[in-house]
C-alpha cells in the first residue's frame, strides 16, 4: 500500500494536520515508527531526505560537490571497518549501509549549500556597503566611462546609440530603470 502511494507520486515528507496533542504534527515515517514499523519509517525517512535533497535549488559547484562526496565515502568507510558478523541478516546490513550512505551524503550537501548560500549573503554585504552615496559602485562607474567613450567615438554612433537605448528601454519597467541610472549620472557629473 505505501510503495503503491509512493510510485503513485505522494510525498513521504507530508506533515498531518495539528492538533493538542501534537501542534506539529506527524511526518508518515512518525506514524509507521509509532505504530512498530521500523522498517517502513526508515524507509520513508530516508525517502523523504532525499526528496527534500533534490528540492533545493541552490546551485552547487563542483568543487563543493566532490567535498560532499568525499566527506560521505569517509564516514560509511569509518562504519564498514566495522567487522559484522555473519548471519541470515547480511541484506539487511547491506540495506542499512546503504541507507546511512544516503544521509550521510545528503547531511554533507546540505551543509555545502549553507555554506555557499552564507558566503553569497557575505559577498551581498559586502557589496552594499561598497556603494556610494548614490547606490553606485565604483566599478559601475568606471564601467559606464568607459562604455560611453567607446560608444560614442563616431558622430554617426549618435544614431545607432539611440536605437538601442530605445530598443533596450521600449517597457515601462526598462524605462524607469534607464530614468533612475540617467539621473545617478547626472547627479555624480554636477559633484
Amino acid at each position: 500500500m505505501v510503495a503503491a502511494l509512493i510510485a503513485s507520486g505522494a510525498s513521504a515528507g507530508a506533515v498531518t494536520d495539528p492538533n493538542s496533542q501534537d501542534p506539529i504534527g506527524k511526518t508518515p515515517a512518525s506514524i509507521a515508527a509509532i505504530n512498530g514499523h521500523d522498517g517502513l519509517a526508515g524507509y520513508l525517512s530516508e525517502l523523504a531526505l532525499t526528496s527534500h535533497l533534490s528540492s533545493l535549488t541552490l546551485e552547487e559547484s563542483e568543487l563543493s560537490k566532490g567535498s560532499a562526496e568525499v566527506q560521505a565515502e569517509r564516514t560509511m568507510d569509518t562504519i564498514a571497518k566495522e567487522n559484522f558478523p555473519a548471519s541470515e541478516d547480511q541484506a539487511s546490513i547491506k540495506n542499512t549501509l546503504a541507507a546511512v550512505r544516503n544521509a550521510a551524503q545528503a547531511a554533507a550537501r546540505i551543509q555545502s549549500a549553507f555554506r555557499a548560500h552564507s558566503f553569497r549573503r557575505r559577498q551581498h554585504g559586502e557589496a552594499v556597503a561598497a556603494e556610494d552615496e548614490y547606490g553606485i559602485l565604483s566599478g559601475d562607474i568606471q564601467g559606464l566611462s568607459a562604455l560611453s567613450k567607446m560608444a560614442f567615438g563616431n558622430p554617426r554612433d549618435y544614431s545607432s546609440a539611440a536605437l538601442s537605448i530605445q530598443k533596450k528601454y521600449r517597457g515601462w519597467r526598462g524605462r524607469q530603470d534607464f530614468l533612475t541610472l540617467r539621473q545617478k549620472i547626472v547627479k555624480i557629473q554636477v559633484t
